[in-house]
């Protein structure tokens, strides 16, 4: 499965406070609000509205955060770490919001998406503590793994 992922983030202009928010979908539920995602994706837009977020400089303040989409193939998701930003929700309802006009269900796709990560058979990083007469025979066993 393809996955996008959507992140929003944001910097008060006085206090210096971020908000950071990532919400993943599906490359097909992508496909079918990128118009209207297009309108708020200032990497690619210069006009774009851009995801506001408030009172990261206080009560009634709005600041505008910038939206980027990154596409990960089936490949890439399994290389990839998937720790997600979730400062709160600005994004998720923006997104929402454009969902529900089209009578999509993004809860849904979000719910399948962060179940299909779960059983990715990702890439992770051991460090192990052995001797070094150890080191060679522990170097080939994993190169044989890599080739399976």
């Amino acid at each position: 499965m393809n996955i996008v992922k959507l992140n929003v983030y944001a910097e008060a202009y006085y206090s210096g406070a971020t908000y950071e928010e990532d919400v993943v979908i599906s490359k097909n539920l992508y496909e079918k609000i990128k118009t209207e995602l297009d309108e708020y994706d200032s990497e690619n837009n210069e006009n774009a509205r851009g995801v506001y977020v408030g009172e990261l400089d206080g009560k009634h303040s709005e600041v505008e955060g910038d939206l980027s989409v990154k596409v990960y193939s089936e490949d890439e998701v399994a290389d990839c770490s998937w720790d997600l930003n979730e400062d709160g929700d600005s994004l998720y309802y923006k997104v929402k919001d454009i969902c529900d006009e089209k009578d999509l269900d993004l809860d849904k796709d979000i719910e399948n998406v962060k179940e299909y990560l779960k059983n990715v058979d990702s890439y992770v990083e051991i460090c192990i503590r052995t001797k070094k007469s150890n080191v060679d025979k522990i170097k080939e066993y994993a190169e044989s793994l890599e080739q399976k």
